[in-house]
């Protein structure tokens, strides 16, 4: 019984992770050009995603991973707040919360959110998750153009 199962969780991972080693080292590489993303947020992110396969926009992957904010609304009359969908892996969407604190300060795009965002009046962690969605955005970016990221187009515009 024992040995059964074991063969089923080695099958079980060989299906999850389908991504070989070259490619996976490609993606790293290419991820962790975007400045904010380490090595684990990379891995992270390429384990969730499945190395962006599946996707074709930035916003399905921001919504995968559950960073997209959703309206609370109860009919016609009752307004709430608006908050994070939260429905993506936990893991990952802490893991790119910890790269934002650093993307906000040296990425030269999330620097102009972030300031542009609190500068408005905006909370912290709405001009945090506005910073995140902006990471998926360049991530997304430099895997489909398979071009790695430059800090400085931000500053051409």
């Amino acid at each position: 019984m024992i040995q059964t199962l074991q063969d089923e969780i080695v099958l079980l991972q060989s299906q999850i992770y389908n991504i070989d080693e070259h490619e996976n080292q490609r993606l790293q590489a290419l991820i962790t050009s975007v400045v904010g993303i380490g090595q684990a947020s990379a891995q992270a992110i390429i384990v969730a995603t499945n190395g962006l396969k599946e996707f074709h926009s930035s916003r399905a992957v921001a919504k995968f991973l559950g960073v997209c904010p959703s309206d609370n609304d109860s009919g016609s009359t009752v307004k709430g707040s608006r908050a994070i969908v939260k429905s993506g892996n936990t893991f990952v969407r802490t893991t790119l919360y910890m790269a934002a604190w650093s993307a906000k300060t040296y990425n030269n795009a999330c620097k102009d959110i972030y300031t542009r965002l609190r500068a408005k009046g905006k909370p912290h962690k709405v001009a945090m998750m506005a910073v995140v969605h902006k990471l998926i955005t360049q991530i997304f970016a430099v895997v489909k153009s398979n071009t790695m990221f430059d800090n400085h187009i931000a500053l051409a515009k």
